[in-house]
């Protein structure tokens, strides 16, 4: 949120207001409502002028006003915050404001508005839905009066439809933000799954001229795979939230990933910071799971005939995901006998290295007993 600085004339002092990050718009047929609204405002009050307000952090516009002949504003007509205009003080004090005769209260009566001629002042404050500022609606004279009580109820009900209005803007533009970013997820996803499946089309492709013992491995490291890429995708459509907690979703992961591939025992050392953007919340996630995969595949020596590894050869995972600046800095290590030339041209380097390129940053792998991977100065952007 913005803010800005509005005065406060009988006060005497300045008071800070919230203000949308970035300014919604106004539907033309909602203005046109509003429109409708003052205009009435001024037929019913006998005023000659009867306005809604807009304020962003420096000034205060004449969003609309009566279209009566007399009316001395002008749309788009702005004024620097801070000078003392009545709707300052509604907006600030977040009330009614009711001014029967500027000319007799000393505060108020060389305000900028009676420049115009206008005296007397009846305003309620507009605020949007999460609580920001948007203006005021107001009606003004050019003699001293005093506002009935039917005028008060009548200026109060005009506001709550404003109100209305603004929520609905509000909640409509936060549904094309979520829509935005379900297209963007929906497109990621496609995109990893037609890889995916190219790259299980790969491997049956080698069927043809492979052993049964060649083809049984194969088959062995594509249930592996699938297992914990479906996994994750399992876990992004349980998120409740389009923007799930990223820590909690990379953590939840690496745990079902471990126990898709029957590897519940496993000593698993976490640590992940939070980190928007949910295009780097699917591709890390894919890097975790692989990583994960070829740990429980790779890390440990052969054990038994069954394939169970040796029950002293207890495996350790620990993963950092932690975010410095702006960039994000992901290491990963497990402990075993290392990796062989061949796997490391295999389909997991390829995913790292691509990972690393795509978000601006360095790919490293080293150690000998423990296996670091390191993906370095990363912008999830």
């Amino acid at each position: 949120m913005e803010t800005g600085k509005v005065y406060l004339r009988e006060e005497g002092r300045s008071v800070t207001v919230v203000h949308p990050d970035a300014g919604l718009e106004v539907p033309e047929h909602i203005q046109n409502k509003w429109q409708n609204l003052v205009d009435l405002i001024s037929s019913i009050f006998q005023v000659p002028s009867s306005l809604v307000m807009r304020v962003d952090t420096r000034s205060i516009e004449v969003f609309l006003k009566s279209s009566n002949a007399d009316n001395p504003y002008r749309a788009g007509d702005k004024e620097v915050l801070g000078h003392g205009l009545y709707c300052e003080t509604a907006i600030g004090r977040d009330e009614m404001l009711e001014i029967p005769d500027a000319l007799k209260n000393i505060p108020w009566k060389d305000n900028p508005d009676m420049k115009l001629g206008m005296m007397s002042y009846l305003g309620y404050p507009l605020k949007w839905p999460d609580g920001s500022v948007f203006g005021t609606i107001c009606a003004l004279d050019s003699k001293p009066r005093n506002f009935e009580g039917d005028m008060k109820q009548l200026m109060a009900v005009f506001s709550s439809i404003i109100e209305s209005d603004l929520k609905s803007i509000y909640d409509y533009s936060q549904l094309n933000d979520e829509n935005r970013r379900l297209d963007t997820m929906i497109r990621e996803i496609h995109h990893r799954i037609k890889n995916n499946l190219n790259t299980v089309i790969s491997y049956m492709q080698l069927k043809k001229n492979a052993s049964e013992e060649t083809v049984q491995q194969l088959v062995g490291d594509i249930e592996v795979r699938m297992r914990a890429f479906a996994g994750l995708h399992e876990k992004i459509y349980r998120s409740i939230s389009l923007n799930p907690d990223f820590s909690d979703y990379i953590q939840n992961l690496a745990r079902e990933a471990l126990t898709a591939m029957g590897r519940d025992d496993i000593d698993l050392s976490l640590k992940v910071d939070n980190i928007t953007g949910s295009q780097f919340s699917l591709d890390a996630g894919m890097v975790v799971a692989e990583l994960i995969t070829n740990s429980v595949k790779y890390a440990l020596p052969a054990g038994d005939s069954t394939g169970n590894p040796p029950v002293s050869e207890d495996l350790r995972i620990s993963l950092e995901i932690l975010a410095d600046r702006g960039r994000v800095h992901m290491r990963y290590s497990d402990y075993g006998p290392g990796i062989s030339d061949t796997h490391s041209q295999g389909f997991g380097m390829v995913m790292f290295e691509g990972f690393a390129q795509r978000y601006d940053g360095e790919f490293a792998l080293s150690g000998d007993a423990q296996i670091i991977w390191e993906f370095r100065n990363l912008l999830p952007g």
